[in-house]
Formats: C-alpha cells, sequence, structure tokens
C-alpha cells in the first residue's frame, strides 16, 4: 500500500508549478564559436598568406594541414616558413616549420607538450609526427581530457557523449521507467511475475554554439520480477546508438545490471553496476567508462496524481579497452549526483485509459574538470500505466528539453514494454 494523502485541491497548481519550475532553467546562454564549427581546425600563415583548414576527422586534418600543406600556397618550397594555429577537439595546437629547416614542430601549452621532428624532407617529417601521435595513445588521451574541461562538443565528457549517457542511462533504470506505481501493493502477485521486455528508439538534436550535436540510439532491457514480490525486480539494461558531434561520428554501446530493493509501500533503492564503450575512426579514440550507481525512488500517491522523488549518487571512471589502435584513456573520473521529481495524472485518450507524466531532473558533476559539470530536463510523457503488478505490455512516448553549458536540445523516444 504506498503512503496515502488526502484529496489534493490544488492538483492542477503542482502540475503548473512543476512545468514553470523546469522552464526556469532553459534560458541558454550563447557561446562564441570559431568559424569552422568542427572538431578539428587550423590557420596556416605561409608566404604572406593565411590559409583555413575545417575537418571532422583527424586524418583529413593531418593530410591538409601539415603532410600537404605546401600545396595551398602557390610559390611554397620546402625552405618557407609556416606557422599553424590549430585547434585538435578545442585544444589549442600549434605546429611550425622554422625558414630553411625540415624540422616540423608541436606545441600543446595546455598539457605542456613541446616535441620537434626532423626528417630528410618535410615529407618524412610529418610521418614521424603522425607515428608519434598514433604510438602514443596517452599522450592522446591527454588531449581527450583537455578536451572534456575546455569543449562542449566532447564524446566523452560533452553533450551527447558516452559518459552523460551513461548517467541519465543509469537514472532512468532507476527512476522514469518506474516512477509511476511502482510501489503499489502486492496484491496477487502470480498475475504480475512474468518477465518485462522492453526497447525504444531515441532521437535528439542539440544546438552546441553554431555547431550541432545529434544521436541516434536504440535502448533494450530485461526485467525480471520476482515471483512472491513483482516489486523485487532485476534488471539488464543495454544500449547502442551513434553521435553525430559537429561531423565527426563515434559509436556508443552500454550495458548495465542492477536489482530493485522495496523498502516500503512506497520506497525503492536501486544499486546499478555496468560498462560503456565508445569508438571513432573520426575523432580517433576507443574509451571505455565503468560505472556504478545507487537510486532512491520515494512515491506519494494523492487522490488525483502521484508525484515522485528520484536521487542518484553514481562514480564513472574511463579506462582504456584492449583491441583498437585507438584505445586510450583520457583519466576522465567524475561523481554524479543526479535529483528529479515525476508528476503522473491519469487521462483519457482516445477511450484508453493513460496516463501523462511531467518530469524536472538536475545532474551535477564533481572529480574531473568537466565544461559540462551540470545539466538539467524538462519531459513530458503519455502512455499506458506501468504498473509493476501488470501483465499487460504498456507503451510510452516521451519529449525532452535538455540543457546544459553552452548546449540546449530536444529529444524523443518511444518505449515498447511487452
Amino acid at each position: 500500500m504506498k503512503t496515502k494523502s488526502p484529496r489534493h485541491p490544488r492538483a492542477s497548481r503542482a502540475t503548473a508549478a512543476l512545468w514553470v519550475a523546469g522552464a526556469l532553467a532553459f534560458a541558454a546562454p550563447t557561446v562564441a564559436q570559431a568559424a569552422c564549427n568542427t572538431l578539428f581546425e587550423a590557420t596556416i600563415t605561409a608566404l604572406g598568406s593565411t590559409q583555413q583548414v575545417c575537418s571532422n576527422t583527424l586524418e583529413n586534418f593531418y593530410e591538409a594541414a601539415v603532410r600537404d600543406v605546401g600545396d595551398r600556397f602557390a610559390g611554397y618550397t620546402q625552405t618557407s616558413a609556416v606557422s599553424t594555429n590549430s585547434r585538435l577537439l578545442g585544444v589549442t595546437t600549434l605546429l611550425d616549420y622554422a625558414s630553411g629547416s625540415t624540422m616540423l614542430t608541436l606545441r600543446v601549452p595546455d598539457i605542456g607538450l613541446n616535441q620537434s621532428f626532423t626528417g630528410i624532407d618535410r615529407a618524412e617529417s610529418a610521418v614521424l609526427l603522425r607515428n608519434y601521435l598514433r604510438d602514443n595513445p596517452q599522450l592522446y588521451g591527454d588531449l581527450q581530457r583537455r578536451q572534456a574541461a575546455v569543449s562542449p562538443l566532447s564524446p566523452i565528457a560533452g553533450t551527447g557523449g558516452v559518459m552523460g549517457q551513461a548517467i541519465m542511462a543509469d537514472f532512468s533504470s532507476s527512476f522514469t521507467e518506474s516512477a509511476t506505481r511502482i510501489a503499489s501493493s502486492q496484491g496477487n502477485a502470480s498475475q504480475g511475475a512474468q518477465s518485462v521486455l522492453g526497447a525504444a528508439v531515441l532521437l535528439s538534436s542539440h544546438s552546441v554554439g553554431d555547431a550541432t550535436v545529434r544521436s541516434v540510439s536504440v535502448p533494450v532491457s530485461y526485467t525480471v520480477r520476482n515471483d512472491i514480490d513483482p516489486r523485487r525486480q532485476a534488471l539488464v539494461r543495454a544500449g547502442f546508438g551513434v553521435l553525430d558531434s559537429a561531423g565527426a561520428k563515434s559509436y556508443q554501446a552500454r550495458l548495465s545490471a542492477g536489482y530493485r530493493f522495496p523498502m516500503s509501500d512506497a520506497w525503492v533503492l536501486t544499486p546499478m553496476l555496468g560498462m560503456s564503450l565508445a569508438a571513432s575512426a573520426d575523432a580517433a579514440f576507443f574509451v571505455g567508462v565503468v560505472h556504478g550507481s545507487l537510486a532512491s525512488t520515494y512515491t506519494w500517491e494523492f487522490d488525483s496524481f502521484d508525484l515522485t522523488m528520484g536521487n542518484m549518487l553514481g562514480y564513472y571512471q574511463t579506462f582504456n579497452p584492449p583491441g583498437l589502435k585507438y584505445s586510450l584513456d583520457p583519466k576522465i573520473r567524475t561523481t554524479a549526483l543526479v535529483n528529479g521529481l515525476f508528476l503522473s495524472q491519469p487521462v483519457s485518450f482516445g477511450g484508453s485509459k493513460m496516463s501523462i507524466e511531467y518530469g524536472v531532473s538536475d545532474s551535477r558533476l564533481s572529480g574531473t574538470s568537466l565544461y559540462q559539470n551540470n545539466s538539467q530536463e524538462v519531459t513530458i510523457s503519455l502512455g499506458t500505466n506501468k504498473n509493476a503488478l501488470s501483465a499487460r505490455s504498456f507503451l510510452r512516448g516521451t519529449l525532452a528539453l535538455h540543457r546544459a553549458k553552452d548546449s540546449k536540445g530536444v529529444s524523443f523516444n518511444v518505449n515498447y514494454w511487452f
């Protein structure tokens, strides 16, 4: 039996207040961006003229701004001075050929790197630079960690990044998936003991300054209900997706498991453990994230609506997965605190009994310095009721507004459990 309260005379005001609280979070700022709005860009100066390189991939950047740099300037020779002011993953990177020399100098002030490469000609010097980057994954990991601190476009810890996706997936598994009537009394347990398989399609688009970040993902879930008490549930969650960060594509996969423990008729605790992977040939990385979390969900049932509070504390850490030449560990460690409120009301739609849900959540990250260390979300969803005792399938569509530093966006997903 849930915690009962008298009929609330201001249910509609509660709904409005929840939406107002969420809307106040969305006064998204604007950030000045360089002309390229890509992960790799450079301004090259030689022979008194300037050329710009904009690229979505590290390989193309290397070819245009280093290996074939002389093709961009009429009259260029192996003795011409070349100065290149680059931004690799948003990190300032300086590349220079001195006049009359084949030596190529690489400097990354933010990570204290100063390295020179001298070949018999500039083509060989460029190859030495490429090999140096390829054979030193930790150096590129340092660039990735710095990017996470200075740019919202990090595919690891920025908008749509693998770490943020893991955090929100853990919170969803314990909170938004189950907030409606999960704490119902046991009743006839034999009717609700079936396991539940779920699948969803999630589409999102974010404006990050003048750049765009889009993603498509397919979360899947399997929930095993206890025969004696269906509120006790073993959880298996997975997901697969593609992220486009300003034109650079990366791929994500996630697997996690947990268990819902009903502490009372209204209170549920959910620990989760999992691992996520992200890889990109465009941005030349393959990184893993291990994570664990503990979430609390508490539901108050009123006569005309339910109000649920969710709180989650989680730890997320990158690691170097084996298997690809781009494997690296940017050594990002973060503790996530996520808090949310969920209001659910019964509605009738097309003659069917359904529920409409309004939600707000706030995420705060601490640990490794991150450009986006907090984010907010406002959601509205419509679907059939997610009763823990129900043996029927249920369907739900959700629209969400997202906000983080220098980023705002929208997502839509459709979930079906059967």
